[in-house]
């Protein structure tokens, strides 16, 4: 699984789009409070969503290169 956390709402909004764009749906958007600071975020959960993002898009953290094969 894949999170994606963002304090401004409507950037994640963004993102979200621009994931659909590439064929990777993720979860509906859920805001919470951490720290009396409101956040948002996302998921990309079932597997082919995951390929999809790793092949299509992928890390830079040589860290979260090796957790996502």
């Amino acid at each position: 699984m894949i999170r994606v956390f963002q304090d401004d709402k409507n950037m994640l909004e963004d993102i979200r789009e621009l994931l659909l764009e590439f064929g990777i749906q993720t979860s509906k958007i859920r805001t919470y409070l951490r720290e009396n600071k409101e956040r948002s975020m996302f998921d990309i959960t079932n597997t082919k969503n995951f390929m999809e993002f790793h092949q299509k898009i992928g890390f830079l953290s040589p860290k979260k290169k090796l957790c996502s094969l």
